[in-house]
Parts: structure tokens; sequence; C-alpha cells
């Protein structure tokens, strides 16, 4: 059976009344009267400034924390509809030869109104007896020109708690990913989780034209297609879906119409668990080329998390019809069986799978398939006949 596991974020907004003060940072900020409209009146543009990491927590110290979480929320800025500066940018005056440090300065450098800054303040893997927690807390604040605080949040992501689902979860799924690092994985999703969740708090502007400050180069020369694949396809690889959907939807918005880039982007949109908006890239992608048996597989897993047995089923056989013989197809055939319990014909998917993978040699599939098969119900002659055959082929081929 398709496994769900939960997550969700903690809503631990700390929206002070009225009067607020500086979270971070050693630059004096002012209170302001957060209900006052014209606070907000000149906020065109927003940038993305320092993240500092003040948890004190001892996991996950091989990720760069920091990176991960200001690409985060640079990544869910965008709907807000707000002008943006880009990162590349913003980190020019930061850390180049001008070093800037007064926020002051730093936003006249960037022409820019108000100046998003972060604090990690948990980002932590707690062990119980049976399970494990992955939390991943932030407190953010934006400040204007004026140095004034006109907008404060905190909270939490944590992955046992909630109605996120978390992914790869599933045999074809977890192939579909191979994802190096399952803990990685799920910590990326809490980044995106709390990043996503602390900015659905910042109201929208509506300015005169959406845009990006860039250094002279417009957004598509600064990287090119190839460049982006391949940035996208190994953090995919890595289990860093935000950072992969956010790369891939940046270069489809600036008006490509690229089937592997919509592809890419809705399997990082499965990753992260937005089924909706990673059924509408595959779907755009299949559109652009029905010649690829990935795509089909990736809207049959949609199916497949959405509770929709037999629509996942057309996908993964229409997959099947482009590439025979497909491993991932048939897994995801078997599953959507299973799910409905006929398990004499998840058996027959689960065996034609296996026989699939030893003819190409990955013998890895071969015997997940068999272990698979051994997990569904006893009592069914067809299944131990399935068992038994796939237990023989294995043993001739090794």
């Amino acid at each position: 059976m398709v496994g769900l596991t939960l997550a969700s974020c903690e809503n631990a907004t700390k929206k002070a009344p009225k009067k607020l003060q500086g979270l971070i940072g050693s630059n004096k900020v002012e209170t302001v009267d957060v209900q006052n409209p014209t606070v907000w009146s000149d906020i065109y543009c927003i940038a993305v400034g320092r993240v500092e990491d003040v948890s004190r927590e001892s996991d996950f110290l091989h990720l760069e924390k920091e990176a991960l979480v200001r690409n985060a929320l640079y990544g869910h800025l965008a709907p807000r509809k707000y002008k943006d500066v880009e990162l590349a940018l913003v980190d020019e005056y930061l850390y180049g030869p001008s070093k800037i440090s007064d926020n002051r300065e730093l936003l006249s450098s960037l022409e820019c109104d108000a100046l998003l800054r972060a604090k990690i303040t948990k980002f932590t893997n707690e062990f119980y007896v049976t399970y494990s927690v992955t939390k991943v807390g932030l407190s953010v604040d934006l400040i204007n020109a004026k140095k004034e605080v006109i907008w404060s949040v905190s909270k939490e992501a944590r992955s046992d708690a909630g109605a996120i689902p978390l992914s790869p979860f599933g045999l074809a799924s977890g192939l579909f990913f191979a994802t190096r690092n399952k803990h990685d994985e799920i910590a990326f999703q809490m980044i995106d989780a709390v990043a996503r969740q602390v900015l659905s708090d910042l109201p929208d502007r509506i300015s005169k034209q959406k845009g990006f400050i860039s250094s002279g180069k417009s957004k598509q020369d600064m990287k090119s297609r190839e460049d982006t694949i391949k940035e996208v396809s190994t953090a995919l690889e890595g289990g860093n879906f935000m950072h992969a959907l956010s790369l891939s939807e940046k270069m489809i918005a600036v008006g490509t119409k690229d089937d592997e880039l919509f592809f890419l982007a809705g399997k990082s949109a499965l990753g992260l668990g937005r089924f909706d908006r990673s059924k509408e890239l595959f779907q755009k992608a299949i559109n652009l080329n029905s010649e690829e048996h990935d795509y089909h597989n990736g809207l049959g897993l949609i199916h497949l998390k959405i509770g929709q047995p037999s629509k996942a089923r057309e996908s993964f056989f229409k997959a099947l019809k482009v590439r025979d013989r497909n491993a991932i197809s048939q897994l995801g055939i078997a599953e959507s069986f299973e799910l409905e319990e006929r398990y004499d014909l998840s058996a027959e998917y689960y065996f034609l799978a296996g026989s699939a993978a030893i003819t190409r040699g990955q013998y890895a599939i071969a015997l997940r398939s068999l272990a698979a098969l051994e997990k569904l119900p006893k009592g069914s002659e067809i299944a131990a006949g399935r068992i038994k055959s796939l237990r023989a082929i294995l043993s001739y081929n090794r």
C-alpha cells in the first residue's frame, strides 16, 4: 500500500499587536504602527537579506542551512506580487568589494523599499522510540528604508503533524526520485513548509508592474537552459525539491515552452507534496511532448498520491505504450491494484516489474519488487506462484 507521512507548520506567529521591534541585525531599528496604511503604501520592492542560524543545534551540520532558508524565502516571495531583487545582486552589495552593512544604504543601492531578514531558531531531528521528528523554526522581520520594522512573524514546521504529505513514499515513488538521503529530504521539505507559511502572512502588494532587478543581464541570459536543467537535476537527486522548483519555474516564467523544464518542475512539486501544482506541470509537459514515458509516470504517481488508482493506471499504461517493460510504470500499476485490494492483479504487476528489471540488470529494483510481493496478504495462490517464479529468475541471473 502507498503510505502517507504527514507534516505541517505550527502557527507560532508573533504578530505584535501594533508596536514591533527589530529582531535581527546590529542596525538600530525604530518601532512603527503597522496598522497605519501609510506604512505599506510605498513598499513596492522587497529584497531578501541575511539569514542567521541561532539555533545552536548539532543536527544537519552538513547542510548550508542559511542558504537553503534564504532560497526558500526568495522563492515564496514571488507570489506576493512585490518586485524583488535577485539574490546574486544582493550578495554583490553584502559580500562584494563594497560590503554594505547599513540596511538603509543597502536598500538605497538596490533601489528597493524593504529588506527581509530571518533567524533560524530551530533546526533539529529529534529521535523517539519508534520514530523521529524534524523541526525547522524561523523568525522573520521586514524593515523599510527608515529602519522601521513594519512586519514580523515566527513559525515552526515539524514532520509529525498536520496535513502536508511528505514524499517520496511508496516503491514507485522512491524509484522515481531516488534521492540520496531521506533525512535531508525531510529537512528540505520542512524548510519549504515553514518558508511558505511565513510568507503567506505577508500582505500582497499589487504594484504597478512586477519585475526583477538584475546586474545588466536578463534572467534568461544569466543561466542557459542546459545549466538550469543540470542544476535542477542535481537538486532533485539531493532531495532539494524547493530549490529545483524555484529554478525551473523561474525559467518557465520568462516564457520558456520546454517540456523537460515543465516535467522537472512537476517532479519538484510532487516531492514537496504540492499535488495540484505538480499535476498541472506534468500535464503541460505531456501536452508539449507525449512521447516521454517519465511524464506519464509522473502524472500517474500524482493520481496514486491523491487516491485515484484507476486514473493512475491510465497514465502508467500510457507510459508503457511509449516504453514497454518499464519497471516504474509496472510498479505503479501494481500499487494501484494493491490500493483497491485486488491482490492477484497486484502480484502480476509486481512480478512483471521485477522480471523487467532483471532483463535490464536492475537487480536492486527486482529485489524491491520481490519484497513488495512478499508483503501482500497471504492466501493468494497467484501471489505465491509469482514469488516463487521471481525468486527463481533472480537466482538464475545472479
